[in-house]
């Protein structure tokens, strides 16, 4: 294993890297370090009030995390990029029916888990701290693909090619003809 070399704008983190625990805050306002052990994996799901795709992926990852509890699974949820209050933090959780851990990360986890420019951003990540997939955006697709590498990674299976998107369609292009 590689650990992260320090955060590096633009450089984003790949499968492979090896990260730290998030320093962040519980929503009652205490620090906290989420870790990666006793789980056998963490999905940790970056996400924010405003992001319309997070909220509608909030509820199937708690499904996820219901079914997959018993495996080994730990699921947190990590506020960046938003400057909400914990209330309205609670609001979102409670609308998405959310029961899976919730923090704040703020600039110190943008910091070091760079390269959350889009979101939601989610990573499956060993209890070594090593990262064993990324995945950017929500779709019915992109969370098949999550369940599958998660039935793997706990299963000892090795994982299958990684989900790409479809490419997005060219835009037409007039030719000024009549």
């Amino acid at each position: 294993m590689r650990p992260a070399p320090a955060a590096v704008p633009g450089q984003a983190l790949t499968p492979g890297d090896v990260v730290v625990p998030i320093k962040a805050k519980t929503l009652d306002g205490g620090d906290t370090e989420i870790g990666w052990k006793p789980a056998k994996a963490t999905l940790v799901n970056f996400w924010a009030t405003w992001c319309a795709p997070c909220k509608l992926e909030m509820p199937e990852l708690q499904k996820i995390a219901e079914a997959r509890k018993k495996d080994g699974l730990r699921v947190v949820g990590v506020v960046v990029l938003d400057q909400a209050s914990a209330p309205e933090i609670k609001t979102v959780v409670h609308q998405t029916q959310v029961r899976y851990d919730i923090f704040w990360g703020g600039p110190p986890a943008e910091a070091a888990w760079r390269g959350i420019g889009l979101l939601p951003t989610t990573y499956l990540v060993d209890p070594m701290g090593k990262i064993i997939r990324k995945y950017v955006g929500t779709n019915p697709d992109e969370l098949a693909a999550v369940k599958r590498d998660i039935d793997d990674f706990l299963a000892g299976r090795p994982l299958g090619d990684p989900y790409l998107p479809p490419p997005e369609p060219e835009p037409v292009r007039k030719t000024g003809r009549p």
